[in-house]
């Protein structure tokens, strides 16, 4: 918050966003260590202190000390602050796919880490509970000892309620769910070979340059 007055002080009514990042330092190497279990916790907090002052809020997701992508504890990780991060709500998350306490990027992980909070997302929003959801017209229709398979909203729904995500990709040449990691790599490939971002809006683009212009300016660059 002092930074943030700060600014204020220096530049009335600019545009600030509330973070905080907690860590703990290694005391025999000097590095910085942030999982720990009251790390989402701590996240959970700057999210609601932020909200508080009516702030936007940056908090972390995605990030971890450790260099093994496979690690369970990788995993475990990033799934508890996936959950902290749908019951708070923060307005930001920048840091997806980063290892080894946010120095390195791993592309896969950017996949692994977005699979995990979509799934905690989908949790997170429950399931609707009326006569079309619980299909009550075709059960009444089908009766006992039918089957479902060829009912249009089978047809219709069977798709948004069953998402594969990473772990779940099939192999035919093994008969038997593919790997995860290898499956990660597939889609990386796919994504930097195919994929084409939507440009930015000419008047966010002319807003950026004027930043920059502005930057250049007062910094003599």
């Amino acid at each position: 918050m002092s930074a943030i007055c700060l600014v204020q002080l220096a530049a009335p009514g600019s545009p600030v966003i509330y973070r905080m990042f907690s860590g703990v330092m290694n005391p025999f190497t000097g590095g910085c260590l942030v999982s720990s279990d009251l790390q989402h916790l701590f996240y959970a907090g700057t999210v609601q202190l932020g909200h508080f002052y009516n702030l936007p809020v940056m908090s972390t997701y995605g990030g971890s000390d450790l260099a093994d992508i496979d690690s369970w504890k990788t995993g475990k990780d990033e799934s508890i602050d996936a959950f902290f991060i749908t019951a708070t709500g923060p307005d930001m998350l920048p840091c997806l796919g980063l290892m080894e306490c946010y120095t390195l990027l791993c592309h896969e992980k950017i996949l692994f880490d977005n699979d995990i909070f979509e799934s905690i997302r989908f949790l997170s929003e429950g399931l609707t509970v009326d006569r079309d959801s619980l299909a009550l017209d075709d059960i009444l229709s089908v009766g006992p000892g039918g089957h479902f398979m060829d009912r249009q909203q089978t047809i219709q729904q069977i798709r948004g309620h069953w998402n594969s995500g990473i772990g779940y990709q099939w192999s035919k040449s093994d008969k038997a769910f593919a790997q995860p990691r290898q499956t990660a790599r597939e889609q990386v490939k796919w994504i930097l070979n195919h994929h084409r971002p939507e440009p930015l809006a000419a008047e966010v683009g002319a807003e950026l340059q004027c930043i920059l212009d502005r930057a250049k300016t007062a910094y003599g660059i």
